[in-house]
C-alpha cells in the first residue's frame, strides 16, 4: 500500500502533525476529500490531513535518517526508516509512507 488512511492519518494527527486549514484528507467519516476551512475555522476538527512522504520527512526534522529499500530473498520489498537521533529507531513496512509515518510516530509520541 502506498496511501496513508484514515488511521494512519489520525495516528500522525494524535502525535501533532500539522493539520493545515486547506489541503487533502478525510472526513471524520473516513471519506477522502479536499478540504478549505480557513473561513471557518470551527469545522477544522471535522477534517484530518493527508500530508505527503516528504511532508512527514520533513516533520520528523533532525529525527529523520533514511529511508531504505530492502528486497528479500523471496522477493519481497520492505522499506526501512530509521533515525539515530536521539537514538537508533528503525521501522519498516511494505511502502515508504507507512515506514515514516510509524518513524514520526514513534518520534511524537502521542499527546492525546
Amino acid at each position: 500500500m502506498n496511501k496513508l488512511t484514515y488511521e494512519d492519518c489520525i495516528s500522525l494527527k494524535n502525535a501533532g502533525f500539522p493539520q493545515p486549514l486547506v489541503g487533502k484528507g478525510f472526513k471524520k467519516n473516513g471519506i477522502e476529500c479536499a478540504y478549505d476551512v480557513s473561513k471557518y475555522i470551527e469545522f477544522k476538527e471535522d477534517y484530518i490531513y493527508l500530508p505527503s512522504l516528504e511532508e512527514i520527512i520533513e516533520q520528523c526534522g533532525e529525527g529523520f535518517d533514511q529511508l531504505t529499500r530492502s528486497i528479500d530473498q523471496g522477493g519481497e520489498t520492505y522499506w526501512w526508516a530509521s533515525s539515530i537521533n536521539p537514538k537508533l529507531r528503525e521501522f519498516n513496512a511494505d511502502s515508504p509512507i507507512i515506514a515514516v509515518k510509524n518513524l514520526y510516530c514513534a518520534l511524537n509520541p502521542k499527546k492525546i
